[in-house]
């Protein structure tokens, strides 16, 4: 099995949280364009569970730039390169049976693993 270690903190670690930083690795390589997926998000404290289709990506290249200059001639050197990536997500609504339609649920955030998660969606139909 392959070790990783954070680069953060550089501690071990085998999770998508450093338990010893709680950096957190998120894999966004599952989410497809416009493609309904299911996010957890915290807000405010809570964990919430939400369907969302994933509908924007933008992604900018550039350089901060500084002029310095060398015998009155001005030389422009590139630093800082940034890379900045935009993302937009819409909530898609859904039903959960004996509930009005939702767009999000409070989950709790101690047993927020994909088994419960698994347990609150059964039954759960997708709004047409």
């Amino acid at each position: 099995m392959t070790q990783y270690n954070c680069p953060n903190c550089g501690a071990p670690i085998s999770s998508d949280i450093c338990p010893y930083c709680g950096t957190a690795f998120l894999d966004w390589s599952c989410l497809e364009l416009h493609k309904d997926n299911w996010i957890k998000i915290k807000i405010d404290g809570k964990v919430y569970l939400i369907k969302a289709a994933f509908s924007y990506l933008g992604i900018e290249f550039g350089n901060d730039q500084q002029t310095l200059y060398s015998d009155n001639t001005p030389c422009l050197f590139a630093t800082n390169p940034t890379l900045d990536l935009h993302l937009d997500l819409s909530a898609r609504p859904f039903k959960i049976p004996g509930h009005k339609d939702s767009l999000m649920i409070e989950i709790d955030p101690n047993v927020a693993n994909l088994q419960e998660v698994s347990d609150i969606l059964k039954g759960v139909k997708q709004n047409e």
